[in-house]
């Protein structure tokens, strides 16, 4: 009887980590990445914005990203901000006089009318791009707020590095913008791109106007 369960438990014990090792299997054969590094003309491209767009369907619904952008001393803070498709932005007036948030970009457009100090108000970026942030009373205001469509997005840092985890093998296009690089009215920067199994490498320079891969 000993005997008997011995070779149960261990034929069970096999089959439990047969399973555990079909799963895995596949999770390393359907898993995909991506990383690589980006640089403009050879240097750092700290500030940018790196993103994936698909090539083959149409845009995956993305997760809003609810911020607040402040007026103090007369500048916005932050003056650079990144969210996604459908996101609704907070305007918190925190100077002490009243202030006429605005963008003229293409739809983007919006006009907040007169703020008063302490009071805030809310619009929705309904449009990828660029959304170029204005006063109307002190025209030494700017800021700029980038709209991702994708939810694979990434500030660039100091190191020029960007990696996205989960990313479904396919063609894409990967698309750079750079607030002090591109105009608010111009497009992101692209380059096709096809995305295997695995963690594709990907290494970009931005030179001149044209957006080129380092590595094949």
């Amino acid at each position: 009887m000993k005997s008997r369960r011995t070779v149960v438990t261990f034929s069970f014990s096999c089959s439990f980590l047969f399973i555990l090792l079909f799963h895995a299997l596949i999770h390393a054969e359907t898993s995909t990445g991506v990383q690589g590094e980006l640089t403009i003309d050879g240097a750092t491209a700290e500030g940018a914005v790196v993103y994936l767009r698909d090539l083959n369907h149409p845009p995956a619904p993305v997760s809003p990203m609810p911020i607040t952008i402040r007026q103090e001393m007369f500048k916005f803070k932050p003056k650079f901000s990144i969210v996604t498709v459908g996101s609704t932005v907070t305007f918190q007036n925190d100077d002490f006089e009243m202030h006429n948030i605005k963008s003229d970009s293409p739809g983007n457009r919006f006009d907040l009318g007169l703020q008063i100090p302490g009071r805030s108000r809310k619009v929705v970026l309904k449009k990828p791009g660029a959304v170029d942030l204005r006063c109307r009373i002190h025209s030494d205001m700017k800021g700029m707020v980038f709209v991702s469509p994708s939810s694979f997005f990434m500030p660039i840092e100091l190191d020029g590095k960007f990696a996205f985890s989960g990313v479904p093998a396919g063609d894409y296009e990967i698309e750079v913008w750079h607030p002090e690089r591109s105009a608010p009215d111009q497009k992101p920067k692209g380059l096709a791109v096809r995305i295997g199994a695995g963690v594709t490498t990907i290494d970009l320079d931005w030179k001149g106007n044209v957006l080129t891969r380092k590595n094949p």
